[in-house]
């Protein structure tokens, strides 16, 4: 009685032996897996039970969550991305999450009737071309292996080349020396073992600009991609900002991208350029010297200015730019560059004039300082030579002279003359996107005799919109 009692509790255990092993990974595989599995990207469903074939469904999920972990999303940032760069997809027979966002990632494919059949097992050659097509999202399928496994041929054409590159990346391996087995079974273990070896590879820093889910990146990161190829881009000044970092490069040596860019990489590491919409050049996406690049106090926005020569157009007649001078304005709190103003080429010469014909008719002696405000003209703050209010005592004036040549007197409340002179002003500035210029000035007791308007003596600031021309004054002290 007793031996019978000893082999049952013999049978018990070895079976209970079987069941703890089914659960770990075999010897080949465990370090992998384990690796994996503290990472933290492998779904709780396929935790268990490793040498059991995998589902297209399970496969789906295991998928997406390598991909939220190795890009660096969270589950919200990644739909959020793919919602907004990937299409639809339904299956008759599936709505499981993960499964429709491999869909539309294209990882996997459904069946010409609709049906995804989450529960199918994937053969090693169907799991080669899933692990491709994952990987050419964030890096580039480039590397290939002449295989020279015996039964090369028993793999389907369409999955030739991938079964070739997962092997030269070394994501994949054959069953023994000499055998990949395409229709074999393939087993949780052996997707986690692939994810694992996925894990970690730094290909994909010199493919990230132009993946199609781009990485998520620290600031440091970003600048390195941009910056390393010194043969191509060359780095001609950068603007530190509370937005992030501003790069002023030029770019050679790649035809369809040639030329000068301002680029904003914020401190997430994302890049946005500031100048996509600038017209081209004469070489294909040429942009030309950017002049000009202007920080307004806040650092939120920035203006800068492209010149053409000559106009140029395409050869079905349409226009890509004008000969003038095009302005812009950066938003770098929305990311955006909008056109501010365009000046004809010929304006150019208007504007030129104009301040020539304004400089005679008030006789000035000396142009203390000059504003180019792009879009609004030019203020020039000027000396009279001899004071055309006529008591012998200095003046000046502050005045716009506008794109079409046009002046505009700036003064804030009273002046000394019917022709705009002020008493001697400083701290000029411009601000509000070169739209605003401000300034300070002070009325001695003498001048107010002939401003009679000005009732208290003192230091007055005054602020006028160039858009508008109003004007607004406020007293700041007793002088």
């Amino acid at each position: 009685m007793k031996k019978i009692f000893a082999l049952i509790l013999t049978v018990l255990f070895m079976f209970s032996s079987v069941s703890v092993f089914a659960d770990a990974p075999s010897k080949w595989a465990e370090e992998e897996v384990n690796n994996a599995l503290t990472a933290g990207y492998i779904p709780d469903a396929i935790q268990t039970e490793y040498i059991s074939p995998i589902t297209r469904g399970e496969f789906a999920s295991l998928a997406v969550s390598f991909l939220k972990y190795e890009l660096g999303y969270s589950a919200e940032e990644f739909i959020k991305i793919v919602d907004a760069d990937f299409g639809k997809v339904n299956f008759k027979d599936t709505a499981d999450e993960n499964i429709l966002i491999a869909a539309r990632l294209g990882i996997v494919y459904g069946y010409d009737d609709g049906s995804f059949l989450p529960d199918k097992h994937i053969s090693r050659e169907e799991a080669a071309s899933m692990l491709a097509r994952l990987y050419n999202l964030y890096g580039s399928i480039y590397l290939y292996s002449d295989i020279k496994f015996t039964d090369n041929d028993s793999i389907s054409h369409w999955a030739l080349s991938d079964v070739k590159f997962c092997v030269a990346k070394g994501i994949m391996k054959g069953v023994s020396d000499s055998l990949f087995e395409p229709g074999g079974v393939y087993t949780r273990e052996q997707a986690i073992v692939t994810f694992n070896r996925l894990d970690g590879d730094t290909d994909w820093e010199q493919h990230n600009r132009n993946a199609k889910i781009r990485r998520k990146m620290s600031k440091e990161i970003a600048e390195r991609e941009l910056l390393s190829n010194t043969n191509i881009i060359t780095l001609i000044e950068k603007y530190e900002t509370p937005y992030g970092t501003v790069y002023y490069t030029y770019m050679s040596g790649i035809m369809h991208a040639r030329g000068y860019s301002l680029l904003l990489i914020d401190e997430n590491g994302i890049t946005y350029n500031l100048t996509e919409p600038v017209p081209s050049g004469k070489i294909y996406y040429y942009i030309p010297k950017i002049n000009n690049i202007s920080f307004y106090p806040e650092k939120t926005h920035f203006s800068f200015e492209v010149s053409f020569d000559t106009e140029l157009k395409r050869e079905d007649g349409s226009e890509i730019h004008k000969a003038g001078t095009y302005y812009f304005e950066a938003n770098l709190v929305s990311k955006k560059t909008t056109l501010v103003n365009f000046i004809p080429k010929d304006n150019l010469s208007v504007l030129e004039q104009g301040i020539q014909n304004y400089l005679e008719e008030v006789k000035a002696d000396k142009v203390i300082e000059r504003f180019d405000t792009g879009a609004y003209g030019v203020v020039l703050y000027l000396k009279t030579g001899t004071p055309l209010s006529g008591d012998g005592d200095d003046r000046y004036i502050l005045t716009l002279i506008g794109n079409d040549g046009k002046s505009h007197l700036l003064p804030c409340g009273p002046v000394l003359s019917l022709y705009g002179e002020l008493p001697q002003i400083s701290d000029i500035t411009l601000s509000d996107y070169n739209s605003v210029i401000s300034y300070k000035y002070v009325y001695t007791n003498d001048l107010i005799s002939a401003s009679p308007e000005v009732k208290e003596p003192g230091i007055y600031s005054c602020k006028v919109n160039l858009i508008t021309l109003e004007s607004e004054k406020s007293f700041i002290k007793t002088n």
